[in-house]
């Protein structure tokens, strides 16, 4: 019996003695990149009016901001402007959850001319984890390298959805966080949102949202597209 008290009090004394390390605390990250995907840049500018001097839509461009448009031209030609976002993931992160907000209450959406008009129900494509490049936000990433990709980027073209509302906010979906990519660095989550193709209906839309860079955000509320991570 004394053997065994011994050796348990030896047993409890290495315990005690090891280093233990701390959970990793949850935190929030936003883009590290937002660009907006055009097959055919030139397009847009000649179908709708840029935006005019002093109006809530030229507020929002002069800020970092996400953007969808669907462009009805002539003769039945369309277009369609999507956003892809680029986000750092800390090494070590197990949990993501890819949520979208409007806190500051200043979504624009304008349909047909129509900018009290419902907001369109949104597409959320998820890429194949540091698809693109190591760190995409030194790079220029275009509509081709997307959409066009050989082999393909996307892992999933249909992952989530979301209808954002003024004022509301929406958790889009959770997934594995990425892991780090291979010289120890932080992993890279990559996602393209466009309007749902089955709801948009017939008619011009541009979807304009104002995008916090740091906490608490450029208008002193969170919004945008962010990933909580844990």
């Amino acid at each position: 019996m004394r053997l065994s008290i011994t050796t348990l009090l030896s047993a409890l004394a290495i315990v005690a003695a090891s280093p233990t390390l701390p959970p990793r605390a949850c935190g929030t990250v936003y883009p590290t990149l937002f660009s907006l995907l055009s097959p055919e840049p030139g397009f847009f500018n000649s179908i709708m009016q840029p935006a005019k001097a002093n109006t809530a839509l030229r507020t929002l461009l002069d800020s970092p901001h996400v953007r969808l448009q669907h462009i009805q031209g002539t003769e039945g030609k369309s277009q369609d402007n999507l956003q892809f976002v680029d986000f750092k993931i800390p090494a070590g992160s197990n949990t993501c959850q890819l949520e979208i907000a409007d806190h500051a209450n200043m979504l624009y959406f304008e349909k047909a001319t129509d900018n009290n008009a419902a907001s369109s129900a949104l597409n959320i494509m998820k890429l194949i984890p540091g698809a693109l490049c190591e760190d995409p936000s030194t790079e220029n990433i275009t509509y081709a390298d997307v959409m066009d990709a050989t082999p393909p980027v996307i892992q999933y073209y249909h992952w989530g959805a979301a209808t954002l509302q003024r004022g509301q906010s929406s958790i889009i979906g959770s997934f594995a966080c990425p892991p780090a990519n291979g010289n120890g660095e932080d992993g890279h989550a990559q996602f393209v949102l466009e309007f749902d193709p089955d709801q948009l209906g017939a008619g011009s839309c541009d979807w304009v949202l104002p995008q916090s860079t740091t906490d608490p955000g450029v208008f002193g509320l969170v919004s945008g597209i962010y990933l909580t991570h844990c």
